[in-house]
C-alpha cells in the first residue's frame, strides 16, 4: 500500500476498512465462465436479429395472399399487353 500520509499501523488499517469496499469494486472482479457469456451473448444478438426479421419480412396471411392476387393481376395484365411476335417477320 501506498504510503498516503498515515503514519502508524492503526490509521493504516482504519483507512483500510473506510475505503475496503471501494477498493474492492475497483480491483476485484467476478469469476465468469467464458463459454457461457459467449452463449448468452450468441443469443442476445439472435434474439435482437429475429425481432428484427419479424418486423422487415413479417407478414400476415392476408397480406401475402393480397400480394399473390396482385402479383398475379398484374402478370395476366402484361400478358395481354403483349404483342405477338411472328415468326416470319425479321427481327
Amino acid at each position: 500500500m501506498r504510503n498516503r500520509g498515515l503514519t502508524s499501523a492503526r490509521e493504516e488499517s482504519i483507512y483500510d476498512l473506510r475505503f475496503a469496499g471501494r477498493f474492492k469494486l475497483l480491483c476485484m472482479a467476478d469469476v465468469i465462465n467464458l463459454n457461457k457469456a459467449r452463449k448468452r451473448r450468441d443469443k442476445q444478438n439472435a434474439e435482437a436479429l429475429a425481432a428484427e426479421n419479424r418486423v422487415r419480412f413479417g407478414r400476415s396471411k392476408q397480406q401475402k395472399t393480397l400480394e399473390a392476387a396482385q402479383a398475379e393481376e398484374a402478370q395476366r395484365r402484361l400478358d395481354q399487353l403483349k404483342r405477338e411476335h411472328d415468326p416470319q417477320e425479321p427481327s
